[in-house]
């Protein structure tokens, strides 16, 4: 009796704490993963599978030539603290772009990737 009721509390300890695993990962974005749009977008959006600490959020959209061609101002969206994004220079040229992001969950986990886009003549 007394090894069930030890597994029983390891077990509980470990389903409360898989929340505390779980790191932010990128589940959707505007424009999409590898995706090709024939208009420049006015924002990148990116959308997160956990909540994110805005001090701790970075974002950035280069050019193929690695030039800068956003604000420089990313934000979490007040509204949903998953969400990223940034305003983009307009108008964007045609071309190959690289979204790159560094956030922090509110789980205190860091993450960080990136992706491409292609704007389409």
């Amino acid at each position: 009796m007394v090894g069930t009721h030890r597994a029983a509390i390891a077990l509980a300890a470990l389903l409360g704490s898989a929340s505390l695993w779980a790191h932010a990962h990128l589940e959707s974005a505007q424009p999409p993963v590898d995706g090709s749009i024939a208009q420049a977008p006015e924002r990148v959006q990116i959308h997160f599978t956990e909540r994110l600490e805005p001090a701790l959020a970075a974002l950035s959209v280069k050019n193929a030539a690695g030039e800068a061609v956003d604000d420089g101002q990313p934000q979490v969206s007040s509204d949903d603290t998953r969400i990223l994004s940034i305003g983009l220079r307009q108008p964007l040229p045609a071309g190959a772009y690289t979204v790159e992001w560094a956030i922090t969950s509110v789980d205190t986990h860091r993450t960080k990737g990136q992706y491409r886009f292609t704007v389409t003549p």
